[in-house]
């Protein structure tokens, strides 16, 4: 059996992952898996989110949104122990990584970054609980890769 990998983008919104990332993540990936699965995938190519309100970095109703269709998609797949998730940020919107304690297969991976640990972050005065979130579903659900967590 071929392995699956599915690929959970965020949002294409200003000031974080930007239109290409969306495609060129998935293209590169598919370079090296036959089945490649992006959540969100249609919504990504009409690139309809609004502009983010000024004291906002992302637009937060779309992202929302958003990332409400990819939980739905993938509650929809049937999900095998040798699938492989990648989810690209678990901290915003920040609902996907709940459900992976529902169904997710044996092999999670998230790409973590910054956890709120900046000053001037816009999640700086909820970094402390936020980066407790993060950890927890690090620790439970998903391996991560990019930055380290540290205490």
């Amino acid at each position: 059996m071929k392995r699956r990998v599915i690929f959970v983008p965020q949002a294409n919104v200003q000031m974080r992952y930007q239109w290409w990332f969306a495609k060129e993540f998935p293209r590169q990936l598919r370079k090296r898996f036959s089945n490649v699965v992006v959540l969100g995938e249609t919504e990504l190519q009409t690139n309809t989110l609004e502009r983010p309100a000024s004291q906002h970095f992302s637009p937060v109703t779309s992202s929302i949104t958003f990332e409400l269709e990819q939980i739905k998609e993938y509650m929809d797949l049937p999900i095998e122990d040798d699938d492989i998730l990648l989810l690209m940020d678990i901290s915003f919107s920040g609902l996907f990584a709940n459900v992976l304690y529902h169904t997710r297969p044996n092999n999670c991976f998230s790409y973590c970054h910054a956890t709120a640990r900046n000053t001037f972050d816009y999640f700086e005065k909820d970094g402390h609980s936020k980066f407790l979130a993060e950890t927890a579903h690090s620790n439970r659900s998903l391996r991560l890769l990019g930055s380290k967590m540290r205490k």
